[in-house]
């Protein structure tokens, strides 16, 4: 796999931002922890949705997909903590963590598979 670095830096800029985002937009209780993960989640599919490139289009196109997948799920993940009142940090922590886990043994396994 082959990375483009200015499509990287174009991911980590919206990445950046949307950790900011959802900083500024959550409750005081959760918003260091929020902004980091959205930061993260949204990186790390980000990365592999722009930047990574796969010589074969097929396995290209399967990790474009699950990255757009798992984007979408991660907003609407932090969007859903976002709104929450009470403290639940480590309940985010375990569910984001816990998904983000699977979306790199996926992209992974499709990053190794012989077409």
């Amino acid at each position: 796999m082959k990375t483009n670095p200015v499509q990287f830096l174009i991911s980590v800029a919206i990445s950046a931002l949307i950790g900011y985002a959802f900083y500024a937009f959550s409750k005081e209780v959760n918003q260091l922890v929020l902004g980091i993960g959205a930061f993260a989640t949204s990186f790390v599919t980000g990365v592999f949705l722009l930047a990574v490139g796969h010589p074969n289009a097929k396995i290209r196109l399967n990790i474009s997909t699950l990255s757009t997948v798992f984007f979408l799920l991660f907003l609407i993940l932090n969007s859903v903590f976002a709104f929450f009142s009470s403290d639940i940090t480590s309940i985010y922590v375990v569910s984001t963590g816990l998904l983000l886990l699977i979306y790199i043994a996926i992209v992974y396994s499709i990053g190794r598979t012989k077409v």
